[in-house]
Formats: C-alpha cells, structure tokens, sequence
C-alpha cells in the first residue's frame, strides 16, 4: 500500500474472506467513497493473480469507456484453437458474437483468452454485485457469466498482449523468470 501511496494513488486493504474478486473490488469502491466523499464513473478490477500487467491494457480498458456506450468492458487476446489444443482450465475463455458481445465464459478453451481486466460503469457494477450468484458462473467459476445470465452485456476489445496469471505452481515459475528477465519491473 505504501508503493501506491508513494506514487500518489489511494489505497485501500480488503477483507481476506471475499469469494471473488469482484466482492473485494466491490468493498474497495464502497471505502473509496467513503474516504474520498465521491463515486467514481467507472472501476477497473485488474486481478491480483496478474502481477505483472501492462500498463498499457489498463489504458486501453479504461480508454473503452464513453458516455452511455457500454456497461462492462473485457479485454481477450485471440487464441488459435483447434482439435489438438489442450484443456487449459486454469484460464477463462470466451465465446463471443461478431459484433463483440461475449456469450459465455468457460474454463474450457474458445476462441478469445481474457487478458487483462475487467470495466463497469458504476450503476452496472452495483447491479452486478447485487445479483446472486448464478449456476453458469458457479459451473465455470467466473462470476462474469453471473452479469450475463441476468441480460447483462460485456464487450470485448482485443488485445495483442498476452497477461501473464498466476494459476498453478507452473505459473509462479513463469513470472519469476519474466521478472528475472525484466528488473526494471521490480
């Protein structure tokens, strides 16, 4: 927290006993507003398995956003899939129309890989977090599909970059050496 106050930036600590991120973000919001006396227009929830982002996919998401245009925001990286690809079921896919809007997440491959963030405008966010959780999201483990199964849209905006999570032991190794390889990071 001093890291992000040393920059400028409010922090806040959440409670340990959330069940997804977007409850921690959701608590985050509320003491945010609290602390500032103002809600913000928009929330970006970057997850805290994603260490080593790039900054430039939090623009790009945030730079989504406009006026009356879009109630939540992704971003996913195409992914070439065909009948060799493996199950990887420790990232979330998406299905998505040709205009953009997202079916469907799964832990089973698609054709897009969630990369990045996730942006509400504030009155969708609350309407979010005030749905209960929802049988597609409690199969897939994804509470997106939770705003989805209740008529919500999400768009997608594709991204080159690919956002290294950190899901298995494997994953750990992973950013560790991207690290080691990129000290101006650290």
């Amino acid at each position: 927290m001093d890291t992000v106050r040393n920059f400028g930036a409010e922090a806040v600590m959440t409670s340990a006993g959330h069940l997804t991120g977007t409850d921690r973000c959701e608590e985050a919001v509320k003491e945010f507003s609290r602390m500032s006396g103002r809600e913000p227009r928009v929330v970006i929830n970057i997850q805290g398995d994603e260490p080593v982002i790039d900054p430039q996919q939090i623009l790009r998401l945030a730079d989504t956003f406009r006026p009356d245009v879009h109630e939540i925001n992704t971003l996913v990286l195409p992914t070439e899939i065909g009948p060799d690809t493996p199950v990887i079921k420790d990232k979330a896919f998406a299905a998505v129309t040709g205009d953009g809007r997202v079916l469907y997440f799964s832990r089973y491959t698609l054709p897009y890989v969630k990369s990045g963030g996730t942006g509400s405008e504030i009155p969708s966010y609350r309407r979010f977090v005030s749905l209960p959780p929802s049988a597609l999201e409690k199969s897939e483990s994804l509470e997106q599909n939770r705003w989805l199964e209740n008529g919500g849209t999400i768009r997608v905006f594709e991204t080159a970059t690919e956002t290294l999570s950190v899901d298995t032991p494997e994953d750990v190794i992973a950013v560790e050496r991207y690290l080691e390889s990129h000290p101006d990071l650290i």
